[in-house]
């Protein structure tokens, strides 16, 4: 909700249970350090007594740059990756080319550049080129859907069109592994996962607590929710995640027998 705060440290409340946050609110520069005039894109090179163009106008060149960037995520529901734009709803044209592995999908998008050329009357302008890219990009789902997908991928032998059929019909598998390991996940799999190609460095949302997280996984452990245990401080024992979880936020694992994200 946007209201106006006043400057100095405020105290902002968190989830029951949690101490408030304390946010201090400092006035942004003058008003003049917030303005960009767009109609200096338009000088004449043969009024600016030697000066250089692009430096001239270098603020208002990245100004530019990031509102379209904006303006495409914003606007368009499009995905930003440094200066380049990705649309994940546009991928080969071909179902039939090779999918990539472990859930990762080919995104098309462009790279915008804008830069100062002459105009051919001795004067400059701005010019906006577009090319086309294409990116390596990984849709937002639940993790036990990417373990599908991933598992999966022997059963569609890397065919695009059969990677849905696939992930719906492993997920439906791994839902009803209940406190059991799935046999599936093998030793060579669960290597697979621990390595970028597979969940290590992905950034994941956790909502267990009243709040949503966003952390960076580091590593899959070889045992399950049930079997993983590490030493709580307060009780002064060794507890299993699934216990552990069941004992502090009332929360019963719905999948207890698959291993847990670090």
């Amino acid at each position: 909700r946007s209201q106006s705060v006043s400057c100095g440290k405020h105290e902002v409340s968190l989830t029951k249970g949690r101490p408030p946050l304390v946010v201090e609110v400092q006035q942004a520069g003058g008003a003049k350090q917030q303005e960009i005039d767009l109609s200096r894109l338009a000088l004449d090179p043969r009024k600016m007594n030697g000066k250089n163009v692009s430096d001239e106008i270098s603020e208002e060149f990245r100004f530019l740059q990031v509102a379209m960037r904006c303006f495409a995520v914003s606007e368009l529901g499009l995905i930003a990756k440094g200066r380049r734009v990705v649309n994940p709803s546009i991928g080969p044209s071909d179902m039939q080319e090779v999918a990539l592995k472990h859930g990762r999908e080919l995104w098309m998008g462009y790279l915008a550049n804008l830069e100062v050329i002459d105009d051919g009357l001795g004067g400059m302008r701005c010019s906006l080129s577009l090319n086309c890219s294409g990116s390596v990009g990984l849709r937002e789902m639940p993790v036990i859907e990417l373990l599908a997908h991933i598992i999966g991928e022997d059963w569609c032998k890397g065919k695009a069109e059969k990677r849905k059929e696939a992930a719906a019909y492993y997920t439906s598998e791994l839902e009803q592994t209940g406190n059991y390991w799935p046999r599936a996940l093998t030793q060579n799999l669960m290597r697979t996962l621990n390595s970028e190609a597979g969940l290590r460095k992905l950034r994941v949302v956790v909502n267990y607590a009243g709040y949503a997280r966003k952390c960076t996984v580091v590593s899959i452990t070889p045992e399950s929710a049930l079997d993983k245990k590490f030493w709580l401080e307060e009780e002064h024992c060794n507890i299993s995640v699934a216990e552990y979880f069941k004992r502090k936020w009332n929360i019963t694992l719905q999948h207890p027998g698959l291993p847990c994200l670090e």
